[in-house]
């Protein structure tokens, strides 16, 4: 006679360790910074859910349904997103990712057994986390040559950015060669001129920028909390050579697109002086461009 014995708490980490890893392969595809609690709580949602399936079967309609449920808390849970739109979209990705690891995980254990029975009690560590890090780079490809394809085809639209409190309001400009992002959190950076809004920045920022070269302890040490806390420096690279862009994280961004206001998640970087030419207007990237 066969007998199948199951451990819970093998399964359990099984299921919160691939949960994690969707999580964190979903986040570098969105380009959206996880904090590492949040990761871990919405993993544990996925986990427990797992096991609940497993000691309660039912219908396996209801079981989609109840793991669509699922997948939409963990993402709440994870990324916080704003609106429905973006819940959907979130969550669109992360089952996209899910399906596309558990085929890819399944077919990884199948290599070299004789059929499935044999191959999931081999699903090992190596082969839950080798899932998730091989799909991420060309899930992360495809989702953003799918929306370049929705996106607007306006070539400006009206970019505004809050920091500290004060309304920073440019023109944008449509810039498909900016593809850069920010070390940290993966998010896009739109470029803007500090010397032509000179007259709204703070005067510790524009200091920075002027003299970032200069960026040592002391004057770290001299900059307020809130400026030290938001700083951040962006590699980039020009025809004339490279180097680093002073950055900054602002309250909030939006792009007024079609008469409506849409929230982006962005960065603030400011042009080298070697490049600054005065113009008081802001170079958007693709990514944030609203969808059709």
């Amino acid at each position: 006679m066969f007998v199948l014995v199951i451990y819970l708490d093998s399964l359990w980490l099984l299921n919160w360790a691939m949960n994690w890893w969707l999580l964190w392969a979903t986040a570098k595809t969105l380009r959206r910074q996880a904090p590492r609690a949040r990761l871990m709580w919405a993993a544990s949602l996925g986990a427990m859910s797992s096991l609940l399936w497993l000691l309660l079967p039912g219908p396996t309609w209801v079981l989609f349904s109840l793991k669509v449920v699922v997948a939409i808390a963990m993402v709440n849970c994870c990324f916080t997103p704003r609106g429905l739109r973006q819940c959907l979209e979130h969550t669109g990705v992360f089952l996209l990712i899910s399906a596309l690891c558990a085929g890819l995980t399944l077919g990884m254990a199948l290599f070299g057994v004789g059929g499935v029975s044999e191959a999931l009690p081999s699903m090992g560590w190596y082969i839950v986390v080798g899932g998730p890090i091989l799909m991420t780079l060309p899930v992360q490809r495809l989702w953003a040559n799918l929306g370049r394809q929705f996106r607007h085809s306006e070539q400006s639209a009206r970019f505004e950015f809050v920091l500290q409190g004060i309304s920073v309001s440019l023109l944008g400009l449509l810039d498909t060669g900016n593809v850069l992002l920010e070390p940290l959190s993966y998010r896009p950076v739109v470029v803007v001129d500090a010397e032509a809004i000179s007259d709204l920045l703070p005067e510790e920022l524009l200091s920075l920028v002027y003299q970032w070269d200069k960026l040592g302890e002391t004057l770290l040490d001299s900059l307020p909390d809130w400026l030290a806390s938001r700083l951040t420096l962006i590699p980039y690279t020009a025809v004339a050579g490279g180097g680093m862009m002073v950055g900054i994280r602002p309250d909030s961004c939006s792009i007024l697109v079609k008469g409506s206001w849409h929230p982006v998640d962005a960065v603030i970087g400011f042009a080298p002086l070697e490049f600054a030419a005065g113009e008081k207007f802001a170079l958007l990237p693709a990514e944030v461009w609203p969808m059709d």
